[in-house]
């Protein structure tokens, strides 16, 4: 079973912290994988900014800044989508990366 943990850092800023499991049978499983959450004066209209926290190896994410290349945290935001949703997908992406949708870091 995969819980989810969400908890308030600051609520006059909107910023959170998103807590989930690596999938299983990933080269992520056993982790513990830390998000940061800003959520905007506009959400839930305008999606919420995440990066992890936690650094990770994956073509879709940065492992310098922790950015995150995924189309529901960008243009195929909805509002009927939620914080769990969203950590949700980033467990998704863990276990099946994007392909052609790569976060290039400053190195590369």
């Amino acid at each position: 079973m995969t819980i989810y943990v969400v908890f308030v850092i600051s609520l006059t800023k909107g910023t959170l912290k998103g807590i989930f499991k690596g999938p299983p049978d990933t080269p992520y499983a056993g982790g513990k994988f830390v998000v940061d959450i800003q959520i905007p004066d506009d959400y839930p209209y305008k999606p919420p900014k995440m990066k992890f926290d936690t650094k990770v190896y994956h073509p879709n994410i940065s492992s310098q800044t922790g950015a995150i290349c995924l189309d529901i945290l960008k243009d195929n935001w909805t509002p009927v989508l939620t914080l769990k949703t969203a950590l949700i997908s980033l467990q998704s992406l863990l276990f099946d990366p994007v392909p052609g949708r790569f976060v290039l870091d400053s190195n590369g």
